[in-house]
């Protein structure tokens, strides 16, 4: 396994990656790809200042690439990560700004996108490789969309209904300011 990097284009070239091997990077908001995931993930944060939002807001994906060959299906990639976030937002029922964590772990195997239309990939959804389940993805002209995985990951595991918790009292108590409809 190497090192981990700290870059990683959205859209992956695969035929530059090396087969049989674990590449490994640790990614930030600090990459404009995923600044724009995080900033889609608060949107619903109208009420939050500018600084509130870049303050108490983060998304941290550690993310490991391993491309394999395979006789039946060519070139693959499979993708494991995790997922550490938190987001502005609003509680659905006192419409109070808020801050809502995310944390979650996938796995993703790309296949060739010739593959869609063969029958053993037609309906399938998840592959079994290397002992573990994997969602399956297809990338095309030999390049993977990875903020789009990641980006459906992530809407799979989003909280569409967050709500203050009081008992947990995570309506933004690290915020620099009591009131965050304060205009810095």
């Amino acid at each position: 396994m190497k090192n981990k990097e700290d870059y990683l284009k959205a859209q992956i070239n695969i035929s530059k990656i090396s087969l049989n091997a674990w590449h490994s990077y640790s990614l930030t908001h600090s990459i404009d790809w995923i600044k724009e995931l995080l900033e889609e993930m608060s949107e619903n944060a109208s009420t939050f200042t500018r600084k509130i939002f870049e303050n108490n807001s983060f998304l941290k994906i550690d993310i490991e690439i391993n491309k394999k060959l395979k006789p039946h299906e060519g070139e693959m990639l499979l993708v494991r990560g995790s997922i550490d976030a938190i987001y502005a937002t609003e509680c659905v029922k006192s419409l109070k700004p808020m801050l809502e964590p995310l944390q979650f772990s996938f796995k993703a195997c790309f296949l060739n996108q010739n593959l869609e239309k063969d029958e053993q990939y037609a309906e399938v959804d998840e592959v079994f490789e290397e002992g573990d389940v994997y969602q399956v993805y297809f990338f095309s002209r030999n390049h993977a969309d990875l903020k789009e995985m990641i980006h459906e990951q992530i809407y799979l595991h989003y909280n569409s209904y967050p709500a203050i918790d009081t008992e947990k009292n995570n309506a933004l108590s690290n915020a620099k300011s009591e009131d965050p409809t304060d205009t810095y």
